[in-house]
Formats: structure tokens, C-alpha cells, sequence
């Protein structure tokens, strides 16, 4: 929270901090979206081979 009060300061910019936040949260759905599938298909393999 301090980090983010003073980046507020910092660029005394309404938008650019809007903005900021949006390339954070892109960020973090890319990150969820590429761990999710990593993940699934593994998931699904091991379904395949426990019911083979």
C-alpha cells in the first residue's frame, strides 16, 4: 500500500495511474490465464491414464 500511496504522489496523475493499474491487472490475468493452462492439460492427462 505505501508503494502504491507514493507512486499516487509520485505521478500526481489521475490517468496515468489508472493506466498503471490496468497494465497490472493485464499482467496478472495473463499470468493466472498461462498458469491455468499449464496446468489443465496435465490435469487432464493424468485423468486419461488413471481411468486407462
Amino acid at each position: 500500500m505505501c508503494f502504491l500511496i507514493k507512486l499516487v504522489k509520485f505521478t500526481k496523475n489521475y490517468i496515468s495511474v489508472l493506466f498503471i493499474f490496468l497494465v497490472i491487472k493485464i499482467c496478472i490475468l495473463c499470468l493466472v490465464a498461462i498458469g491455468i493452462r499449464g496446468t489443465l492439460p496435465r490435469y487432464r492427462i493424468d485423468q486419461i491414464t488413471q481411468y486407462n
